[in-house]
């Protein structure tokens, strides 16, 4: 093709000039919108983010009844949500003021990564723990509880934070777009919050019913177990 021609096309078509750079040199490549859709890059991070908001549901449903097995009264349950709630009234300025400037990849698995471990090792621990004694007396166990929850609950506050700015709904799709050099429109937007907005849905609707349903069959088989026993030890 004559060169001037091409630079002339190029100039007419301004979108290919903002898209990946590779698109300059390669004017002639049919379907560039459908490649950009295609991007495996954006695919997965659409996928991921409507797992994480599936899994909502199971933590709407569950944390509730883990500050109360924590606990073992309900009067714990208002102070940990408000420690919760008022970690992130202070994390989530600060972490939009980063999220152009984050590596969304390692943010996002990251964050994963911290929620997993203060809810599968930490809580465990922290509760075995001081249950046990070895640490405060038994006395003060609820005291030592309430401090080491809140500490929990404020690095769930900043894992929280950092992802949540780099949701789909909170501009993730631009930020992966900028990361990564992809070119985003509306259309893709519009695909991508769909696609994550039901995610969240379908995790209220299916799954927290489902962890709740689990969690009252697991309490009452407890309680029969425990009547059971105190029978058997009164015969």
């Amino acid at each position: 093709m004559n060169p001037e021609i091409r630079a002339s096309s190029l100039v007419s078509r301004p979108s290919l000039l903002i898209a990946r750079p590779s698109l300059v040199a390669q004017a002639q490549v049919e379907s560039t919108e459908a490649k950009r859709v295609a991007d495996p890059i954006m695919q997965n991070f659409c996928y991921g983010q409507c797992y994480a908001a599936a899994r909502w549901g199971m933590y709407f449903t569950s944390s509730t009844p883990l500050i109360y097995a924590l606990f073992g009264n309900e009067s714990a349950i208002g102070p940990v949500k408000m420690a919760l709630m008022g970690a992130m009234m202070f994390i989530l300025p600060i972490a939009g003021s980063f999220a152009d400037r984050l590596p969304v990849r390692r943010t996002l698995i990251g964050s994963a990564w911290l929620r997993l471990i203060i809810y599968s090792v930490l809580a465990p621990l922290v509760w075995a723990t001081l249950s046990s004694g070895l640490l405060v007396p038994k006395d003060s166990v609820n005291g030592g509880l309430y401090g080491a929850v809140i500490v929990l609950m404020v690095l769930d506050a900043i894992s929280v934070g950092f992802s949540c700015v780099l949701d789909i709904d909170f501009g993730g799709t631009d930020l992966v777009a900028k990361e990564y050099s992809l070119l985003v429109d509306d259309t893709i937007r519009t695909s991508m919050n769909s696609s994550f907005e039901m995610a969240m849905s379908a995790g209220v609707i299916f799954v927290a019913p489902a962890i709740a349903f689990a969690a009252y069959g697991l309490n009452s088989a407890g309680e029969a177990a425990s009547l059971n026993s105190n029978s058997l030890a009164a015969s």
